[in-house]
């Protein structure tokens, strides 16, 4: 049976062959020898192990997956009592490219493409002969059945195609984003750890650029956008947060605790913790040993 009316020449389906049905029992092998066409494999009940010659993939219900009919490839059922599977054998148009990117990939079904598949299953089962025990042949319609329930049964199962398509590609590219966003946050982690433990330098933001291999511009917007901060500041603050412990717990002179966070000089230090915490760093000694007094006192 020729279908070449308008209806189907607008999707990417060529021609859908047949639906077969199977349930493999516990430690049954399916095997698959390849013809020309696509196969779309869908796993209603249970689990499976798919094996080719390039993998082996574990694929549970309410999982999918298309392959491409060339390839030799079985399936076994290892673990469950039982595992139901639905078959689809189809071939697309050409020059439709939507598809190739879910070829050979494990897709989790959403629910209303659950409901898709079985209304492809109950269409097929409606409209078409059974050829074989579960087994319809897509080229033998039923006299009885209504052509619209055909428009309907490609329509539906071209709808799957192209939502599968269009939620991998949206997965893939939020992995993508994912990734970037990852790098970016270890980048500027790895940035951190280099900069306390270089308190002593007194690093810019080109050599630090240099260092990690990207540009000053970019290197300052990623730091920005996780930080809040610009770089020099933060560097600046690490230097200034460091000098007040020293100032607390070592028995360190202001020269020594400026030379040691790369001050080369105790004026140009002693300015800069002051424009920090608004206190020399005298008097921020001072105000500590009072603490530490009072709280000695109550103690």
């Amino acid at each position: 049976m020729e279908l070449n009316s308008h209806y189907i020449s607008v999707l990417p389906i060529k021609r859908i062959y047949r639906l077969h049905l199977f349930i493999l029992q516990k430690k049954e092998t399916y095997q698959f020898s390849g013809y020309p066409q696509l196969v779309l494999y869908y796993i209603e009940t249970g689990n499976v192990k798919l094996i080719t010659k390039e993998e082996e993939l574990f694929l549970q219900a309410g999982e999918s997956i298309i392959l491409t009919g060339k390839n030799n490839f079985h399936f076994i059922n290892e673990k469950c009592e039982s595992a139901s599977l639905a078959a689809i054998t189809f071939n697309v148009f050409s020059e439709d490219t939507t598809i190739q990117p879910v070829i050979k990939q494990k897709i989790r079904l959403a629910e209303t493409q659950k409901n898709l598949i079985k209304d492809v299953l109950a269409k097929t089962q409606l409209l078409y002969v059974q050829s074989s025990n579960q087994s319809y042949d897509l080229q033998s319609r039923n006299t009885q059945s209504d052509p619209f329930d055909e428009r309907i049964l490609y329509l539906h199962f071209a709808e799957l195609l192209y939502t599968m398509a269009q939620n991998f590609q949206r997965n893939q590219a939020c992995d993508n984003n994912k990734h970037r966003k990852n790098n970016k946050q270890e980048m500027v982690s790895d940035i951190l750890h280099f900069m306390e433990e270089h308190l002593d330098k007194n690093y810019s933001v080109e050599e630090l650029a240099n260092h990690f291999f990207i540009s000053p511009s970019y290197i300052k917007k990623i730091f920005k956008e996780h930080t809040g901060y610009s770089m020099i500041n933060y560097y600046k603050t690490l230097k200034m947060e460091r000098a007040k412990e020293l100032i607390q717990n070592e028995d360190l002179s202001f020269t020594d605790i400026g030379l040691s966070l790369g001050y080369d000089s105790i004026h140009h230090f002693s300015n800069t913790f002051k424009k920090y915490t608004g206190l020399s760093p005298s008097r921020y000694k001072q105000s500590i040993d009072v603490v530490k007094q009072k709280i000695n006192y109550f103690s």
